[in-house]
Parts: C-alpha cells; sequence; structure tokens
C-alpha cells in the first residue's frame, strides 16, 4: 500500500471518528466517547453541585473507555506483532456492529410502541 493511500485511509479513519463523537454528544447530552477529560470534567461538576446521579453517566462512560482500552492492549500483548492491528481492528468491528444493532433494535421497540 503507498503512502497516499494510507493518509487517505486515516483521514476517513478520522472523519467518522468525528462524526461519531458528533452523534454520540447529541444523544448523551454534551458527553463524549472518546475524550474522558470532558467527561471527568462533567462528573466532577456534578459531584461538585451535589448531584451524584448526574454524575452516573460520566462515571460509566469512563469506565467503558477504561474497559475497552484494557481489553485492547490485553489483545495486543496475547497476539503476534504482525497480527494486532487485525485482531485489534476486528475487535473494534465487533463491538461498533454489537452497539450499532443495539441501537436500531431499540429504535424499533420505540417504533413499535
Amino acid at each position: 500500500m503507498s503512502r497516499t493511500w494510507h493518509l487517505g485511509f486515516g483521514l476517513a479513519l478520522t472523519a467518522l471518528a468525528r462524526y461519531v463523537d458528533a452523534l454520540r454528544i447529541i444523544r448523551l447530552g454534551g458527553l463524549y466517547t472518546s475524550f474522558m477529560s470532558g467527561n471527568t470534567t462533567q462528573c466532577a461538576v456534578a459531584m461538585g453541585h451535589d448531584t451524584p446521579l448526574l454524575a452516573i453517566l460520566p462515571a460509566l462512560l469512563i469506565f467503558a473507555f477504561f474497559l475497552g482500552s484494557l481489553c485492547g492492549g490485553g489483545l495486543s500483548a496475547l497476539t503476534p506483532a504482525r497480527w494486532s492491528t487485525p485482531v485489534l481492528l476486528g475487535f473494534e468491528t465487533v463491538l461498533v456492529s454489537g452497539a450499532y444493532l443495539t441501537a436500531v433494535e431499540d429504535k424499533k421497540k420505540k417504533k413499535e410502541s
């Protein structure tokens, strides 16, 4: 693969990531799916204003991010160096597909009721 192809693929993935972030910020009411500093701030503000129930969602997002990092690091350590990138991308594909299918099913259930 050429350097141009790598650059184009990287830019496409970056654009997709920003698109997903924009959708998640809208859907989660200002919380982030990839920027944990923002979620940490939101969690701290909720705790500072003595509203611990509002801190649950940011805390869950931080925990999910940590768990994903832990799983990715574990998979990377367990697979040979040559296969770590395809294995991690496959793992991410499974997770994103699962999230998409869950959202689609949830939307279908809401339409039916």
